[in-house]
């Protein structure tokens, strides 16, 4: 599976990243999505918070963490060897957006020790992917942003610079979305402001 991560799928526009479909098999991503929700609690207000998403807390890991755990040492060699870094560490965390929740354009550079972001896709059918931008600078009145990922199982790998702008959930509101996410990190610990 890590194997699949390499120089060759590595996609450069708008940005560097890789799409993987079927990076976990997506009847298995089918099969666990109802068990995973029955230990979900979501909290209904945002208020005093950071972001424009509301924080949920689980009685247990998503199973792709756990399927995931163990190929820990083989995904960080598959990234160090497809961009030449030094990666030591990768930090996996559930992520569930609800419908009416967004992360507006960023591109991760305030974590300059993340220098790849991951995401896991893990609904049983598509609700949306993540948008790329082409052109932030002039994203409201420019090139629209190009949708990428979203399919049961498929992982989008995004190589941070300062052009690697993307967005999740600004143009959609399809249900709920549920997604393993990935930092790979230069440092043996958590990044500062994490």
């Amino acid at each position: 599976m890590p194997s699949r991560i390499n120089k060759s799928v590595i996609i450069k526009q708008p940005f560097e990243h890789i799409l993987i479909d079927g990076f976990i098999n997506p009847r298995w991503v089918e099969a666990t999505e109802a068990g995973f929700l029955e230990t979900v609690e979501m909290n209904q207000s945002n208020v005093g918070l950071p972001v424009n998403e509301r924080i949920y807390t689980t009685k247990t890991l998503h199973p792709a963490q756990g399927k995931l755990f163990h190929l820990q040492n083989d995904l960080i060699k598959a990234v160090n060897e497809t961009w030449d870094l030094n990666v030591v560490k990768v930090i996996m965390s559930e992520n569930i957006l609800q419908s009416d929740d967004y992360i507006g354009p960023h591109n991760d550079m305030w974590y300059p020790e993340i220098p790849v972001r991951g995401i896991l896709y893990l609904n049983k059918e598509k609700k949306y992917g993540t948008h790329l931008y082409t052109m932030f600078e002039d994203y409201h009145d420019a090139i629209p942003p190009t949708e990428v990922g979203g399919e049961p199982g498929q992982l989008l790998l995004i190589r941070v610079s300062k052009d690697s702008h993307h967005s999740v959930g600004m143009f959609s509101n399809l249900g709920d979305r549920i997604t393993l996410n990935f930092m790979f990190s230069t440092i043996d610990d958590v990044p500062k402001n994490y």
